[in-house]
This record gives C-alpha cells, structure tokens and sequence, in this order.
C-alpha cells in the first residue's frame, strides 16, 4: 500500500464515484471509478437507485446513470433538477420525490422526470413556501408527501420549517396544515407515522 505523506493533504474528488468489484461491496479500488462532468461548481449530494438507474444529486442538477449493461453511462442530465441537502428526497415503493427552489418532482426510473406542482404552485408562491430547511417525508398511510415548510411570509433566513404542505398522490393535488399538531413546537427536524398519526421531532422536543 501507498503511504500519504502526513504534511500532504489528500487529493479531493468532488465529482467521483468509486465502485466496488462484482459482489464485493466493500473494496473499492482507486482505479475504478465513475467520473461525472468535472468542474461544474457542484457537488454531490445524494445518490439513489432505482431499479437499473443511479440517480446522482447535485446541487443544481441531477445526473441519471444507466448501469443495466457491463458498463455504466451518463443517460441523461436534468438540469435544474438538483438539491441542496440530502433531506430534501423521499423514497417510494412506486418511485421516488423530493423539491428543490423550482418545484417538486417525481420519477419512477422509467419516464423523463415530473414537476408534479406545475400550473398547481406558481413560481412566486413557491419562493415563499420552500427554504433549505424544508424537507419532505411520505405518509404511507394516507399516500401523501409531506413538506415541512416555513410557508408564507417568514423572513428568508428563518429555520421555522414547522408547517405542512401536503401533497396528495392519488389526487395529485396539493393542501396547506398551517398547525400540523395539537402541541406547540419549534423547527421540526424528524418524523415518525405510528396508528395513524404524525409525530414530530425538533431539536429540543418531540
């Protein structure tokens, strides 16, 4: 093995995947690898699969990698289509959501993907209803994704993402909770479905 100098720092790779030999997922040689389009500005932030479909979030888009095949390759860019934090992506049986300053979509690894709030949410609401502290969840229950939010008229800064905008799969329509919960809390950082009703985890209750 290669020793690293103590007074040398570690070359960085912001836009590469290391991949693992056939059925050994925990060697990962440093000379198999998968190296998106380099110098773009973004880093990554979140990989998904689904079915033979590697989804690679950056910051401002996604890049979709089709590894059906002996080798993988770049299938398509999504431009606009990325995320800010990993918080921002549920996963689905039927595919996967998640939002970002544009709006919210969905893919199920086999259609281009859908901006599931187009002609719902105009752009300029859609400005008052996301920050980066809003984060999404699926609701088996009642199939519906919910989207923490500061909604409406809070100040850009603001980490108040305590309210709820609702969307409904089945319906594909969407509604406000403007007090999701019959206690008050603060920014909600978690959450948990059991019987049937929502529990939400802050930084300093629950």
């Amino acid at each position: 093995n290669e020793e690293i100098s103590p007074t040398e720092p570690p070359e960085k790779f912001p836009d590469r995947i290391l991949r693992s030999q056939v059925n050994q997922f925990d060697v990962l040689p440093e000379t198999s690898f998968l190296d998106l389009i380099k110098h773009d500005g973004q880093d990554i932030v979140k990989m998904l699969a689904i079915g033979q479909k590697l989804l690679i979030f950056k910051h401002d888009d996604l890049f979709i990698v089709d590894c059906s095949g002996e080798f993988e390759y770049l299938d398509s860019v999504q431009k606009g289509h990325g995320i800010i934090n990993a918080t921002s992506i549920c996963e689905l049986p039927l595919g996967i959501y998640w939002i970002n300053p544009n709006e919210m979509y969905f893919y199920d690894g086999n259609n281009p993907p859908v901006n599931v709030s187009l002609l719902k949410i105009s752009d300029s609401e859609w400005k008052k209803i996301w920050n980066v502290y809003s984060h999404i969840a699926f609701n088996p229950e009642d199939q519906t994704i919910l989207m923490f939010t500061r909604y409406k008229d809070n100040p850009d800064n603001t980490s108040d993402a305590k309210r709820l905008l609702i969307y409904d799969i089945e319906q594909k329509s969407f509604y406000y909770k403007s007090i999701p919960s019959t206690l008050p809390y603060g920014r909600c950082s978690g959450t948990a479905l059991v019987n049937n009703k929502l529990f939400i985890s802050t930084a300093n209750t629950a």
